[in-house]
C-alpha cells in the first residue's frame, strides 16, 4: 500500500531569525482525508516535494519558503475575496477604545487593512514600522491603513505609543475580523500575516500573503497606492 508524508513544521525565533524545521511523518492513504480536513487544507501528496526531499530540511528566512507559502491551498479562502467587495459591517476598537467601523471608510477611500500575529514580536514590530515608515504615501493619497490582531486595547496602545504608529490598530479578540476577511492561521500554528488592498470603491483588488516577509506587506501596500495615483 503507497503511503503519503505529513509534512510538519516547527518555527521558533532565535536570535532575531526565525528557524524552521521540517519533519516528515509517513501516513497511509486512508487517512489523507481525514488528515486534509485536520489542517486546514494543506496540500498533500502522495509524494515529496523535490523542494523538501531531505528528511528533515532546516532554512533561516528563507524566500523560497515565502513563495511555496504563498501558493498552499490552505490560502484559498483569503483569495476568494479577490475582485469583491471587501467586508464592512465590522466595528472594533481601536488602541484608544474608541469604536471604529469599517463602514465608515472602506468604499469611500483606498484602504490598507493588514492583520499580523501580536504586538510586540520581532516580525511584527518590523512589519507595522515599515507601514509607519511609508505612511506619508498613503496619507497624500488619501488612504486608510489599519492594522488587526487578537491583542488587547491596552497592549496595542502600548505598541503604536512604543513604535510612534501615525494609524489605527484594530483588537479583534474573538477573530470576528479574521473570520470575515477569511484569514487562516499558518499551517494551523501561527496567526495568519495578511494583508488587503481596497480601492475606493470597496473592491478588494489584491491580496499580500505571507508569514515571513515582514517588510513585504507595506511595499505591496505602496506599489498599490502609487498604481493608483
Amino acid at each position: 500500500m503507497k503511503s503519503i508524508y505529513l509534512l510538519c513544521l516547527i518555527i521558533t525565533n532565535m536570535s532575531r531569525s526565525y528557524v524552521v524545521r521540517f519533519s516528515l511523518i509517513r501516513i497511509k492513504p486512508l487517512f489523507q482525508r481525514a488528515v486534509i480536513s485536520s489542517f486546514n487544507s494543506l496540500p498533500l501528496k502522495n509524494s515529496i516535494p523535490r523542494t523538501f526531499s531531505h528528511r528533515s530540511t532546516k532554512f533561516i528566512h528563507n524566500p523560497s519558503f515565502i513563495q511555496y507559502q504563498s501558493n498552499c491551498k490552505y490560502s484559498t479562502t483569503i483569495m476568494s475575496l479577490i475582485n469583491k467587495p471587501a467586508p464592512t459591517n465590522l466595528t472594533l476598537k481601536n488602541q484608544d477604545g474608541e469604536d471604529v467601523c469599517l463602514g465608515d471608510f472602506v468604499g469611500k477611500k483606498p484602504t490598507i487593512i493588514f492583520f499580523y500575529p501580536k504586538d510586540e514580536t520581532y516580525g511584527c514590530t518590523k512589519e507595522v514600522c515599515s507601514f509607519r515608515d511609508s505612511h506619508s504615501v498613503f496619507s497624500e493619497a488619501g488612504a486608510i491603513v489599519i492594522g488587526i490582531s487578537s491583542d488587547s486595547i491596552e497592549s496595542h496602545k502600548r505598541f503604536a505609543e512604543h513604535q510612534n504608529l501615525p494609524y489605527q490598530l484594530l483588537s479583534d479578540p474573538n477573530g470576528e475580523a479574521k473570520k470575515a476577511f477569511g484569514v487562516s492561521d499558518t499551517f494551523g500554528i501561527l496567526p495568519g500575516r495578511v494583508t488587503y488592498l481596497i480601492n475606493k470603491e470597496g473592491v478588494v483588488e489584491d491580496i499580500f500573503n505571507s508569514q515571513l516577509d515582514f517588510k513585504g506587506h507595506a511595499k505591496r501596500a505602496v506599489e498599490f497606492i502609487k498604481s493608483h495615483a
